[in-house]
């Protein structure tokens, strides 16, 4: 499972607060505020529809944003 279904898992099913998601996802709080934010803005609602994969979710969530899991 994604960190980002992680956090939105820890936010509205758990009600955690930023500093709690982040202790628990060993994130820091900036990236999970980044994340909700986002998730916030894009056009996909809580809980999640069943045929929405991994991949769809981080493409609505970092729209516009060019995705790379490649380091150099």
């Amino acid at each position: 499972m994604s960190k980002i279904k992680d956090t939105l898992r820890l936010r509205f099913d758990a009600g955690l607060s930023l500093r709690d998601i982040s202790k628990c996802l060993s994130v820091g709080p900036a990236t999970v505020s980044e994340i909700l934010s986002r998730f916030a803005a894009s056009e996909l609602t809580w809980p999640l529809p069943d045929e929405c994969s991994d991949t769809e979710l981080e493409a609505a969530v970092y729209k516009g944003r060019n995705v790379s899991r490649a380091k150099r």
